[in-house]
């Protein structure tokens, strides 16, 4: 009844949860929906990663979780082998996927129509400089659809690791803000 009360009131503030049997925490977030004329509680629980990280590295985290989640546009984070790290639910739509667990550890070079040759181009000049200007390319869907977009793409350097940053925006929807 507690989550039921959560979901109707929208309540935003994810409810703190311990994992029984170990140390670990997580948060468990609610939404109410109808599917068929039944009403359906759907539960999200995310990992509570910020207890592993140094105490310095903790805001830094809060940011980048909070700004993948509110940016308006697809965006995801790779590491230096083009692996998925995480993604926003802009992102997900945009290659037609259910879940963030469906991209992750994915490469991106599989979201790209022109696959490794179009992540090497992209993702090569910025082993080297802090960030490239922009980059029109096609995405494919996990079903075949294809949807040009414009990238840009940015070098995080986080623990002696290389990250990316990968804001990717629908042309359509530039267009869109452009003739308006």
């Amino acid at each position: 009844e507690l989550l039921v009360a959560r979901a109707i009131t929208q309540e935003t503030q994810p409810l703190p949860i311990q994992i029984l049997g170990t140390d670990l925490r997580a948060f468990l977030t609610t939404k109410l929906f109808r599917a068929a004329g039944e009403r359906m509680l759907l539960c999200k629980i995310t990992r509570s990663d910020h207890e592993m990280a140094p105490a310095k590295d903790r805001d830094g985290l809060n940011i980048l979780e909070s700004m993948v989640e509110t940016v308006p546009e697809a965006m995801l984070f790779c590491n230096a082998a083009g692996e998925l790290i995480c993604a926003n639910d802009c992102f997900l739509d945009l290659v037609g996927a259910a879940h963030v667990l469906e991209v992750k550890g994915l490469r991106l070079s599989e979201f790209l129509q022109r696959g490794s040759i179009e992540a090497k181009i992209l993702l090569d000049p910025s082993r080297h400089e802090k960030r490239i200007g922009t980059y029109h390319t096609t995405i494919k869907t996990r079903m075949g659809e294809l949807t040009s977009v414009q990238i840009s793409l940015v070098r995080i350097n986080q623990h002696q690791e290389m990250t990316f940053g990968i804001l990717i925006k629908p042309v359509v929807q530039l267009e869109r803000v452009t003739t308006s």
